[in-house]
């Protein structure tokens, strides 16, 4: 059985007196804690949105680059290309992307 610790030991012991400091200050300054913890959540949050954003753009962007070979090549390797159904295709893609771009800065 573990041997329990006495008091003398835990004063000793510089996690515990770490530990004990850290929750001083967050006694002595709750305000302060909160709001710190509140920034680094809402930093979290904000990358997490951005990482997720970025994904969703790639799927997109992955699945007009499938279209776009399919459109060029065919769905077989061995089928003919169509160059007129390609340029077709393609600024059909490019008008649709254009609309959920946002406006340019000029």
């Amino acid at each position: 059985m573990a041997k329990e610790l006495t008091k003398a030991e835990i004063r000793r012991n510089p996690l515990a007196g770490w530990v004990a400091a850290t929750v001083q200050i967050i006694r002595e300054r709750k305000i302060l804690a909160i709001g710190s913890l509140a920034a680094i959540l809402a930093i979290v949050g904000g990358f997490a949105l951005y990482t997720w954003h970025q994904t969703q753009r790639e799927r997109e962007a992955q699945g007009l680059l499938v279209k776009a070979y399919n459109a060029m090549w065919g769905d077989a390797s061995s089928a003919q290309r169509n160059p007129e159904q390609a340029k077709t295709l393609y600024a059909e893609m490019a008008a649709n992307t254009r609309e959920r771009l946002p406006p340019r800065k000029r």
